[in-house]
């Protein structure tokens, strides 16, 4: 090898012999300078002066007193590589970092601190305090927060504080950066607890047929007032009712209004909590039930006995209670029995049936009671099952989801079997997963190049079982990230071939994260048929290996066990695919495929055995192995092909 030095480096060379020169001619430093000035040097950064780590810390001090500080050391260390210096160069290197050092200035400036707004008032004894906190000169140290220790998470401190009183509570948060400068800000919250306060007074009047019946609400301590129409119940007895509106608007009244009375019994109302409040947060309780009214609207009492709903037949008795007069049902009279009423309902129809039971006394008063029946005879909707795509790299777990419809009396269970097949039930037998439309199946043992079906079927209420309906089938693929493919290698002599395409085919790229572990009197070899000729590559020495290309093997020599990761895609986008040209005799090829492939599927472009290859061996485990037609080429794997003769090979 000959090595050409270059106009810089020629310069230097004379410079070197200039300054040796000089240095004849005026002296150069001692020994003793030397020593001292590299003692001087070794105390600031450590004996390391070309990877210098340094004993002060810059984040201590202003960046205009460390450039000179560190500026000075850089100059002294040049010093100390010179040779040729002379003793005063050496003393003033060594003085200039003495003096240096001594005018570091500590950082003062105090950080930057400020308080998100809290909420105040508040009826809570506690409270996040949070904010902003940023040191720009030596790093932010600790943020208190009335004494308390806050947390960090990058500029945004915040501490949980607790315990606050009645009143206004003083709120002091105070920074600390990391060589003792203090920030302080301040706030405060006032806690207020007690809540406003509201009473129903009597109602207008004690008795009454219609109505309308109006209470007044008066309210304490209030600063606003939301009552609706919702925040009233009515607290009837017997079956009297009516419509509630309120009017009225303000902080301290509010009149509650019952019209269209109807019924019989009492009526009262009650109120929800929460229709006042402060300013602080505080809200009103619940009120009620106030003092009741009569209502006199007698109409008989009635009842309903629970249905069977749904059901699969379309006939059903209803019966139920009545304190006097007469029944109809869907408006046909039923006959009543010493209070019991009961009637044979028929022809009912698919799906929900609305059943009303009217009560009518002497004077009209009506009462009326309703329920609904659902029939169900139809089964569920044959499920829609969906698998997660037309393949997996799991080879121990599938997941699929499915969708299914009973209208009538609702799905009570589901079933799911799997098995190689549509329908199978051979690798999972029929599971149920209760109602829950999807299922992930764990702990499999699942086959490589094998595809596998969900099989579901649906159960309603009433028990009636669906078709089974089933996923269109998802491919057991080898394991590997997308645009990655691992190949194992051993200690020894390994045969491989790259599945997928490299980004960079070169050979240091693709082997970068092996280098270390590749054996360097051995390397990698591969055999040129074309040529023929072998080509290698050896780390750190002479190689004509050049490159590592999907669709050719390799023998490759491993010192210790490890992973290749090839990285690169399966096809080019925008560009023709590859083909590998084969030639009479033996042949170093690999396998491009997306998965394992049979001999005779992937050597189908060389025609078939004994007239277009005759001859397949891989090496695994230190031995060859001959492959048949109906043998498998494992991805990854490299392998001799013997062919009568010159071919192509293509990507499958």
């Amino acid at each position: 090898m000959v090595i050409k030095l270059d106009g810089f480096r020629n310069i230097m060379v004379f410079m070197m012999l200039s300054l040796t020169i000089f240095a004849v001619m005026v002296g150069t430093a001692s020994a003793a300078d030397y020593t001292a000035l590299t003692s001087a040097i070794t105390a600031e950064i450590g004996t390391d002066h070309a990877t210098p780590v340094y004993v002060l810390t810059q984040a201590d001090y202003t960046s205009g007193s460390w450039t000179t500080y560190s500026n000075a050391i850089a100059a002294a260390i040049v010093v100390e590589a010179d040779a040729g210096a002379t003793p005063t160069e050496v003393d003033d290197a060594t003085a200039l970092i003495a003096s240096t050092k001594a005018a570091l200035v500590f950082e003062t400036t105090a950080p930057i601190l400020d308080i998100t707004p809290v909420t105040s008032p508040t009826d809570l004894t506690y409270q996040n305090i949070t904010g902003n906190v940023f040191d720009a000169g030596v790093g932010m140290g600790t943020v208190t927060v009335n004494g308390n220790m806050a947390s960090l998470s990058g500029t945004v401190y915040y501490y949980n504080l607790t315990g606050l009183l009645e009143g206004s509570n003083a709120i002091t948060v105070n920074a600390t950066d990391s060589v003792g400068n203090i920030a302080t800000n301040s706030t405060s919250i006032t806690v207020d607890t007690t809540a406003p306060t509201l009473e129903i007074s009597a109602p207008s009047a004690s008795l009454t047929k219609g109505g309308p019946i109006t209470y007044t609400v008066n309210y304490t301590g209030a600063d606003a007032v939301t009552l609706e129409n919702s925040n009233i119940t009515l607290d009837p007895t017997g079956n009297a009712t009516g419509t509630v509106a309120v009017t009225g608007s303000g902080t301290t009244t509010i009149t509650v209004n019952i019209s269209g009375i109807t019924g019989d019994g009492t009526l009262g109302i009650s109120i929800a909590a929460s229709t006042a409040s402060d300013t602080a947060g505080n809200l009103a309780s619940a009120a009620g039930p106030s003092a009741n009214f009569t209502v006199d609207n007698t109409a008989p009492t009635l009842d309903i006995t629970p249905v069977t709903s749904p059901t699969n037949v379309n006939y059903q008795i209803i019966t139920g209670n009545v304190s006097d007069g007469t029944v109809t049902v869907n408006g046909t009279n039923a006959p009543v029995d010493s209070g019991v009423y009961s009637y044979n309902l028929t022809d009912l129809v698919e799906g929900a049936n609305e059943i009303t039971v009217i009560a009518t006394d002497s004077l009209g008063n009506e009462a009326t009671a309703s329920t609904s029946i659902t029939v169900d005879t139809t089964a569920p909707t044959i499920p829609v099952v969906t698998d997660d795509g037309a393949s997996t790299t799991s080879t121990t777990s599938l997941h699929a989801n499915w969708t299914s419809s009973d209208p009538g009396s609702g799905i009570a269970e589901y079933f799911y079997a799997i098995g190689t097949s549509a329908g199978a039930t051979n690798v999972v037998n029929w599971t149920s997963t209760e109602t829950t439309p999807n299922v992930t199946a764990s702990s499999l043992s699942l086959n490589v190049s094998t595809t596998y079906y969900f099989t579901v079927k649906a159960k309603d209420v009433l028990g009636s079982n669906s078709t089974a309906g089933n996923s269109d089938g998802i491919t057991v693929l080898h394991s590997s990230a997308p645009g990655t493919y691992d190949i194992g290698l051993v200690p020894g002599w390994n045969l491989i071939s790259l599945p997928l395409i490299p980004t960079n085919d070169s050979i240091q790229n693709v082997t970068a994260g092996i280098q270390n572990k590749i054996n360097t009197s051995y390397g990698i070899w591969y055999y040129g048929s074309s040529t023929p000729k072998w080509f290698s590559y050896t780390p750190g020495g002479s190689f004509d290996l050049t490159k590592m290309q999907a669709g050719k093997g390799y023998w490759i020599y491993m010192d210790s066990s490890t992973t290749l990761t090839v990285t690169g895609s399966f096809l080019p986008a925008r560009a023709l695919p590859p083909e590998y040209s084969v030639y009479t005799g033996w042949n170093l090829i690999g396998i491009h495929a997306q998965t394992d492939k049979t001999a005779s599927d992937y050597l189908a472009n060389l025609g078939i055995y004994g007239t277009g290859w005759s001859s397949l061996f891989k090496y695994t485990a230190g031995q060859y192995a001959s492959i048949s037609s109906t043998g498998t080429m494992d991805l990854g794997n490299g392998f001799w092909l013997y062919a009568p003769r010159n071919g192509t090979l293509i990507p499958n």
